[in-house]
């Protein structure tokens, strides 16, 4: 393996530990806000653990190490700003959201989207 691919492998590979990381603990997170969904929350946490981890040991298993800070302080710079946008925008959706999650959500509601946000966005 050259160096170059090593190095382009050690950032991509750092890129996707970090990702499945993340989506394991949003995952748990959101199954503690949606007890009804508890479970398959769960068990998409749980694939996501087991992806984060076979995503290590093939790096190990090729001598190449995941540099993770860069990528960590990227994530940091996205969920900074994603927190800004949303809480810049949330207020006037707020109660539009409530009702959604009043009334069960929007799964198989046949909602093509929900209500608009400020901006021109939907969710």
């Amino acid at each position: 393996m050259s160096p170059a691919y090593r190095e382009a492998y050690s950032r991509i590979n750092s890129m996707v530990i970090v990702g499945e990381g993340l989506a394991d603990l949003n995952f748990r997170r959101l199954a503690l806000l949606l007890p009804a969904e508890r479970n398959e929350l769960l068990r998409l946490a749980a694939m996501e653990a087991r992806h984060a981890r076979d995503f290590l040991l093939c790096g190990r298993n090729l001598g190449i190490r995941a540099v993770t800070a860069s990528v960590l302080q990227d994530e940091a710079e996205h969920l900074d700003f994603g927190e800004r946008w949303l809480g810049d925008r949330f207020p006037a959706c707020a109660a539009a959201v409530d009702a959604c999650c009043q009334a069960g959500g929007a799964r198989g509601s046949g909602h093509a989207a929900g209500p608009a946000i400020p901006g021109g966005n939907r969710f």
